[in-house]
């Protein structure tokens, strides 16, 4: 995990990581699932959030994969491709209508593998850094 977020240049606390890690698993999968790829002498390879919502535009539960991550190694060799299928088998297995999922626009690696998997939205993504900002909304 801590690579992602090195990737991505961001810097979750360790503590926070676990607290998000056992709320999750507390829930029983009702929000959403961790789901950790190993190789074959039991190592984790890769991981990948899939959260729960619900979505107007279709009117339905929807699945959203946040966070897809594998190491070098993992690369190249199906790893991604497992760990996004085993997304849809959970996300049809919890009633979701759609899967979806956003990367940086210069992740060219992983549009590689994701433009095998899926099509490409045309929604663009913004955000509001809640813990960081000043609100703009009083």
């Amino acid at each position: 995990m801590r690579a992602y977020h090195d990737f991505y240049a961001v810097a979750p606390t360790d503590r926070d990581l676990r607290t998000l890690t056992v709320e999750l698993l507390a829930a029983d999968g009702r929000h959403g699932l961790q789901l950790i790829a190993r190789d074959r002498l039991g190592e984790a390879v890769g991981f990948v959030m899939l959260l729960f919502i619900r979505s107007t535009t279709t009117a339905a539960l929807a699945a959203v994969m946040n966070d897809l991550r594998t190491g070098p190694a993992a690369r190249g060799v199906g790893v991604a491709e497992a760990l996004i299928d085993r997304c849809a088998s959970e996300s049809v297995q919890h009633g979701a209508a759609k899967l979806t999922w956003i990367t940086r626009p210069d992740n060219h690696p992983a549009q590689a593998v994701y433009d095998q998997r899926a099509t490409r939205d045309p929604w663009i993504t913004y955000r509001i850094d809640l813990r960081n900002s000043t609100p703009t909304w009083r």
